[in-house]
């Protein structure tokens, strides 16, 4: 069963491509007609000094012929006399006079040929002098009609640069949607409106296709070369979907994908009846097919791991600015510059804690740089480790290690690191000391780490092992905080930026009375801010302000009061600064 993409991000990518290559062959062209222009000017300027010639040529001939004619004319009154002259005086010089006769006959004889052949010359020159006539009107016609494909040519240049200019922002808008939509759960209900305003800006990039089909500027590969890049671009994104695949795994994959494809046809298939041919030839598995069969097929040898590549960017996150460059330090560099740590004669950090209230973003930063270094990623949540039976915890630790190898470039997360890196001795479970030590040979052990770089997120960094907190482990912590204003503004935008909105939203007003809020509980208010629109009308076209303060009378800001003076507290100890004794503030959850 053959695969089928159209892809509206690649038809706009190659409208693009087809308007650059006409610009270029335009600029040519015009080049080309201006040069063909110039040498046709040439052409009649030449042939009307011929023309000049031949009236010159064709007014002397005439002269001459009169002068022939005047010449045949006296030559007949001597003939005459001539013959008179033999009759008078036939008995003198016969001989001579009868040869004079024939030299004045034959001088005759040549003049006529000349007067002949001067009326052929006359006559050749006319039509001649007509066809250059015929020649500089048509080559005039062709000047006109060049210069006419000229102005028409660069007009077109210009609705084509503002038609470039449209197709650029929505190419970068369905990117964007994408990427957005990828980085959600499948079930989230702000995809609806993204479906929608795909669908719509799939119409947009239609219009604008007809149009310049209209214009008559894209090349006969046009068809092919969308349909070769969209399938291009789908296993591209299958290729990065799939890290971890075996090649029977990616059997199971096309299998199960095209399953999916059957059962789309299902409802026009009579089971009693044979199936018809064209409905067989017309069967095409999309990419989405492949993308409902990968959330059913997951690599085989990996299967205790889950092994992701995020499509979170810097973009999806807001209110990190004053971190994201040690993050991107620490991180980052690392895996996309290691050859610049080497040059150095250093080694890059191993791992980094990210510490700070729940909700501010710990795993949204950790996504977003495992997609900026493309990296492969490991999420691991604490608990999860954990086992009853003895070794099994160790074991489990000693392989997220051994996968992560085996795939990197590869980011390894521990979110709720305290829950298997607790502070050892005094009541500690045996069980949870071993796991720390599991994790410090990992860290420490023989075996190098290249290419693995470790994130750990918690909201107890009082509790960890301080072990793990020393140079060569992780030896960054950085703190994130709560939003600040700005930050909200670019939280709101981020998660409303696929949302119809109506023209009451006011972000400034949804700022001002958020504040204590997460990145998280702005989401939450978004979501629910969707889901009071839809609940108040399914085929709502949009939310509005009002949703928004409704959805702000369910979602309250998460964080307990004065949290943020505890973890200033711990970012002070860190920094070397004398530890408080004041009891945490942690205990609210």
């Amino acid at each position: 069963m053959p695969i089928y993409a159209w892809d509206s991000e690649v038809v706009a990518e190659i409208l693009l491509e087809e308007l650059e290559s006409f610009e270029e062959r335009a600029v040519v062209r015009i080049s080309e007609n201006v040069s063909k222009i110039e040498s046709l000017e040439l052409e009649e300027s030449s042939i009307e000094n011929e023309l000049q010639r031949g009236k010159n040529e064709l007014k002397k001939l005439e002269g001459e012929l009169k002068r022939t004619k005047g010449e045949l004319e006296r030559l007949e009154i001597e003939k005459q006399q001539a013959k008179g002259s033999l009759i008078q005086r036939i008995l003198d010089t016969i001989t001579d006079k009868q040869s004079q006769v024939n030299e004045l006959l034959s001088e005759m004889e040549e003049v006529r040929m000349g007067i002949e052949s001067g009326k052929n010359d006359i006559k050749k020159l006319k039509e001649r002098r007509e066809n250059n006539k015929n020649t500089i009107k048509k080559l005039k016609n062709d000047i006109h009609s060049i210069n006419k494909i000229n102005e028409t040519m660069r007009k077109e240049k210009g609705i084509l640069e503002s038609i470039a200019a449209d197709l650029e922002s929505i190419a970068a808008k369905i990117s964007d949607i994408k990427r957005t939509e990828s980085s959600r759960g499948a079930e989230d209900i702000r995809n609806i409106f993204s479906e929608k305003e795909l669908q719509q800006k799939g119409t947009e990039v239609r219009n604008i296709e007809k149009i310049i089909l209209d214009l008559g500027i894209i090349s006969p590969e046009y068809i092919k070369k969308v349909i070769e890049g969209s399938t291009s671009h789908m296993l591209n994104h299958l290729a990065s979907a799939t890290h971890g695949f075996v090649g029977a795994d990616i059997s199971a994959l096309t299998k199960e994908a095209a399953m999916k494809t059957l059962r789309r046809y299902l409802p026009q298939i009579n089971l009693e009846e044979e199936i018809p041919k064209e409905l067989l030839d017309s069967m095409r598995v999309t990419q989405k097919d492949f993308d409902e069969a990968l959330r059913e097929v997951e690599p085989s040898a990996m299967r205790e791991v889950l092994i992701e590549v995020p499509m979170t960017t810097w973009d999806d996150v807001g209110g990190l600015e004053d971190v994201r460059q040690e993050i991107r330090e620490a991180v980052e560099w690392p895996l996309t510059h290691p050859d610049k740590f080497r040059k150095m004669g250093i080694h890059p950090p191993k791992g980094i804690l990210l510490y700070g209230p729940p909700g501010t973003g710990k795993t949204l930063v950790a996504k977003a740089v495992a997609r900026e270094t493309a990296a492969n990623f490991i999420s691991i949540r604490g608990p999860q480790l954990l086992s009853k039976w003895v070794g099994e915890s160790e074991r489990a630790m000693r392989e997220v290690f051994k996968k992560a190898r085996q795939v990197a470039p590869c980011i390894i997360f521990f979110d709720e690191i305290d829950a298997i890196a607790p502070v050892r001795g005094g009541d500690t479970n045996r069980a949870v000391e071993r796991m720390v030590n599991q994790l410090l040979t990992e860290l420490d052990g023989l075996e190098t780490l290249e290419d693995v770089m470790i994130i750990g997120a918690t909201n107890r960094p009082d509790i960890i092992d301080p072990a793990l907190l020393r140079t060569g482990r992780f030896d960054r912590m950085v703190l994130l905080e709560a939003p600040a204003k700005k930050g909200r503004m670019e939280i709101f935008r981020i998660h409303t930026k696929e949302m119809p909105l109506s023209e009451d939203v006011d972000f400034e007003e949804l700022t001002e009375v958020t504040d204590g809020y997460t990145g998280a509980d702005i989401e939450s208010v978004c979501r629910e801010t969707v889901m009071l629109a839809l609940r108040e009308d399914i085929n709502a076209k949009g939310v509005e302000m009002r949703h928004f303060r409704d959805a702000l009378k369910k979602v309250h800001p998460s964080l307990a009061e004065n949290i943020m003076d505890y973890y200033e507290r711990i970012k002070d100890q860190f920094k070397g600064g004398k530890p408080k004794e004041e009891k945490s503030y942690i205990g609210y959850r």
